[in-house]
């Protein structure tokens, strides 16, 4: 059975504003979660917190889209452009209060 996908606005927005063959290697990842959902192993995905994973999309502009479970759907909470080896700080911060904020509606 599929994964929903729950996309909130800001990860919806960086993704509409990437190149169309960025977009498409999004579309292809995206894809591949709503499939396998929880069992998307490396290097499609990786974990990142207990609560939080990142959705790897490689490629000549690399993307992260950090995501987490609320029940079977996954929540899609932050994205961003892979620069540096690290995920920032920010984008890990952000993403569980994102989530949270699912849970509460």
């Amino acid at each position: 059975m599929d994964t929903p996908l729950i996309t909130l606005s800001p990860v919806r927005s960086f993704i509409d504003e990437l190149p169309l063959e960025t977009r498409e290697r999004v579309y292809h990842s995206l894809a591949l979660l709503r499939t396998f959902g929880r069992q998307l192993p490396p290097p499609d995905s990786k974990k990142v917190t207990r609560e939080l994973l990142e959705l790897r999309i490689r490629g000549k502009t690399q993307v992260r889209i950090l995501y987490g479970f609320f029940g079977n759907s996954a929540v899609l909470t932050s994205a961003f452009k892979k620069k540096s080896g690290k995920i920032p700080l920010r984008e890990i911060e952000l993403a569980p209060a994102r989530l949270s904020r699912i849970a509460r509606l």
